[in-house]
């Protein structure tokens, strides 16, 4: 069985009214980071990056920020297209 990964994961948690949610981005390159980080500066989105080490032992960057979920999905889609 094959396992396909998403550079996405879940929303996390909710702040505020309920309508900002905080979604994360997974880079697993600095160039992946990179365009990551200049498609939420772009857009104004504050964003917090922690750097992890995955079951592999490769480093992963985590990009959470403040995200309505609709804007969240146009970003993703967006993110995904860049780093094919």
């Amino acid at each position: 069985m094959t396992t396909v990964t998403q550079p996405a994961i879940n929303a996390r948690s909710l702040v505020g009214g309920g309508c900002i949610l905080m979604n994360d981005f997974i880079a697993k390159s600095p160039r992946q980071l990179d365009l990551c980080l200049k498609l939420l500066y772009a857009e104004n989105i504050s964003f917090v990056v922690a750097v992890r080490e995955n079951d592999k032992r490769k480093i992963e960057y985590l990009i959470r920020g403040q995200i309505d979920e609709h804007k969240y999905e146009k970003l993703l889609e967006t993110y995904r297209i860049l780093i094919s």
